[in-house]
């Protein structure tokens, strides 16, 4: 009987660990840089800090499974050599962003002097709406763009029920 019972233990293993997120290539946080992120997390709380994707080379980010990203500004395809991609997929997935100052800038930038996309599908929202009252102070900026600057191409795709992007 005891050696049944080592092959029965044998055979349990630990529950995977849900992935929330994933990130390749050239990206960080700003002021502070936050990356590495945790992909097992299921909020990254970048709040007080812009998320730049594809800063100066080739890069992705998927937020998925229900993950929330908190953060001031979302840009992709940064600085004329950025090309890159984020896909906010699956319902109860959220980018949620709420920066309003002078210094920060935008808060969402898809093909920011660079090559950019953004997939929202799946019942995913990304919000770029939140904390609008900030955004009437002298000197802020709270705009959003899809292909910011000559030479630049920014790509927004929603689809499925429930995605939205504001």
């Amino acid at each position: 009987l005891l050696p049944v019972v080592a092959a029965v233990a044998m055979l349990a293993s630990p529950a995977a660990r849900a992935q929330f997120f994933s990130s390749t290539g050239d990206n960080s946080s700003f002021p502070v840089n936050l990356f590495p992120i945790n992909p097992a997390s299921p909020v990254l709380n970048f709040t007080g800090n812009g998320v730049g994707i594809a800063n100066s080379g080739t890069a992705s980010f998927t937020a998925s499974n229900g993950g929330v990203l908190l953060a001031d500004k979302l840009s992709i395809a940064i600085n004329g050599t950025g090309v890159g991609g984020v896909t906010v997929t699956g319902a109860g997935t959220q980018v949620n962003l709420s920066g309003a100052s002078a210094t920060n800038g935008n808060r969402l930038e898809v093909g920011n002097w660079g090559i950019g996309s953004l997939s929202v599908t799946g019942g995913a929202v990304v919000d770029a709406s939140q904390n609008a009252a900030g955004c009437f102070a002298p000197g802020v900026s709270c705009n959003s763009y899809i292909g910011n600057a000559a030479g630049s191409s920014g790509v927004l795709n929603i689809s499925g029920a429930g995605s939205t992007v504001s």
